[in-house]
Parts: structure tokens; C-alpha cells; sequence
């Protein structure tokens, strides 16, 4: 899970959002006719309404009546979503919204359990990288006082343009600034400055980021809380991305935050399809990077999104 696997972009537009983009670009396969057949439309309903509230994987479960599904619980799924009315949640207090960000694991969009509780061992060694990255500006990553347990990633110089900005998560939702730190600085060696959740290290102690410490980011950033000392700064254009758990620490802090104007995804999606009235509220961009079908996390977001918008 700690690579990225980055062969497949789906790139979501704002007006895609919502769960009733699903509907308006429904096909009528087998699988789609062999669930609105009026013979078994009844008992249709009631299994899809119960199917998609979970990511299934087993094709144990699939009736027989749906035969033109090819044992596929993707197809099934796409083909429930498009005959379920999605539920929309009642709308959560801010008490509640608070509650979750602060302490749910992935965040307004994520689940009350600890995750990875001990991180353990670092890594072995990565491939080689181009120290300082590949780009125009060499970049490397340091800590700031003003903003305690974050790492942020910035060209040593800085080049003569107000820099786009991108607030990162980790994979695992781990506690450690360096766990992406080649990729962050790639970043940053292209004229962008990047703060992740973390303190400079690549291994953090026992315990999980929460979704405040990407809106600590966002405060700190928005509010110049840095002095200037990294030069300019582009606050009309700040990115939220994670990877994995930190994909829904991304999608959570960007969540009805108007300083985010696009949010990015890796190897992540919605583990808890009852959550997916909450993506309505994403009202910008939204990219999703995958490693294609065999990615952990791809089921997670074909789907609700319309075939469409998936360019492998």
C-alpha cells in the first residue's frame, strides 16, 4: 500500500460529485435488465438495498437470477446503484461533524476505530531518487516552529511566482512528515509548496493523524502564520490529497471547505459506501489516482463513479 500505483486517473468534476451523476449515465446491459425484469423486480430491490452498503468481493452472494451479471460484483453493484435510491443521512449536527473530524480515523468520512495503532519498522530502502527532485527549483524538506508536528517541502529558493500549495496526508494516516517524502519533494522541485502531517521523520510513534492536522495546515497557510520566509504563496489555490487512509483525511478536510479548490485521492476511496451522500458536499474538482484494477482501493471508487470519467 505504500507505493503509488499511479496507472489509472479518474478525474471527477465538481458537477459529478453527488450520487445522482450514477443515474444519468446507467446502461442497459444484461446484468441492468436481468434486475429491473419485472418477474424478479421485487425481490430485485430488496437485495440491491442491502448490497450496496458494503464493498463485496464474494460472488457467493450474487442470486441466480443474475446470471448476465458474470459472477461480477462490480457490475452488480454498478447495476444496483442504478436502480437504489441513494440514502441521504440526516444532516449532521456540528457537534457531530467536530466529533468526527477530531477523532474518527479518516475523518467526517471515515470510521471511529484506530488504525495501525504501532507503524512499526520503517520501510527498506527505496529506489533511488533524484535527490532534491527533477525539477526546475530544487526542493528539500524542513519543520517550522509556528506549526508543530508537520513537515513541509519547498524549493531551497524561491522562484519568482506565488506557488500553488498542496496539503498531504499520509498513507496509514501515519504520524511521520518523511513517509512520502520523495514523492512530496518531486512536488515541491516544480515550483509548489507542500506541508504534510508529520514531523520530520519516517517512522512515527504509535499513534494515527487526524483530519484536524490537515486543517491546522490549511489555517496555518491561509493565515500566512510562516512570516514569508518560504516566499509567495498561492492561497486561491490550495490542493487536499492523501494516499489510502490519508485519501480520506483528504477527502474529509476538503469537506465543505471553500479555501480547498481541488481535491486529490491515491490508492484510496470510500470504504463505507453509507458515506456516499457526504461527496454532494464536494462542490470542487476531484482527482482519483489508481493502479488500475488490481488496486486495493479500486473498488472502492468504480463504484459510484460514472465508466466515463475512468481514463486507464
Amino acid at each position: 500500500m505504500w507505493q503509488l500505483l499511479s496507472t489509472t486517473l479518474i478525474l471527477l468534476p465538481a458537477a459529478l460529485a453527488g450520487p445522482a451523476a450514477q443515474a444519468a449515465t446507467c446502461n442497459r446491459d444484461n446484468c441492468l435488465r436481468a434486475l429491473v425484469d419485472s418477474k424478479v423486480s421485487a425481490s430485485a430491490s430488496a437485495f440491491c438495498a442491502t448490497y450496496t452498503t458494503a464493498v463485496v468481493t464474494a460472488t457467493a452472494a450474487i442470486p441466480t437470477y443474475l446470471a448476465g451479471c458474470a459472477d461480477s460484483p462490480t457490475r452488480v453493484s454498478s447495476a444496483c446503484s442504478c436502480i437504489v435510491t441513494p440514502t441521504t443521512a440526516p444532516g449532521l449536527t456540528a457537534e457531530e461533524v467536530a466529533y468526527r473530524q477530531a477523532n474518527y480515523v479518516g475523518g467526517v468520512f471515515g470510521s471511529p476505530f484506530v488504525l495501525n495503532p504501532n507503524p512499526g519498522a520503517p520501510d527498506p530502502p527505496r529506489p533511488y531518487y533524484r535527490a532534491g527532485g527533477s525539477g526546475l527549483y530544487t526542493a528539500n524538506s524542513t519543520s517550522d516552529p509556528s506549526i508543530a508536528n508537520h513537515t513541509i517541502f519547498t524549493p531551497n529558493t524561491p522562484p519568482p511566482f506565488k506557488m500553488p500549495i498542496v496539503v498531504w496526508a499520509n498513507g496509514g494516516c501515519i504520524f511521520a512528515g518523511l513517509r512520502f517524502a520523495e514523492f512530496l519533494q518531486e512536488i515541491a522541485s516544480h515550483g509548489y509548496f507542500v506541508i504534510a502531517n508529520g514531523p520530520p521523520e519516517l517512522a512515527g510513534p504509535g499513534s494515527t493523524t487526524r483530519v484536524t492536522d490537515l486543517k491546522a495546515s490549511l489555517d496555518w497557510v491561509t493565515q500566512r502564520k510562516d512570516g514569508g520566509r518560504y516566499g509567495q504563496l498561492d492561497t486561491s489555490k490550495i490542493v487536499v490529497a492523501g494516499q489510502s487512509c490519508g485519501g480520506l483525511e483528504a477527502y474529509s478536510a476538503s469537506w465543505k471547505d471553500e479555501r480547498v479548490k481541488m481535491t486529490m485521492i491515491f490508492n484510496s476511496g470510500l470504504l463505507n459506501t453509507n458515506n456516499t451522500y457526504l461527496l454532494a458536499d464536494l462542490n470542487k474538482p476531484v482527482a482519483y489516482f489508481l493502479g488500475g484494477p488490481s488496486d486495493i482501493a479500486y473498488k472502492n471508487v468504480s463504484f459510484f463513479l460514472p465508466r466515463s470519467t475512468q481514463n486507464n
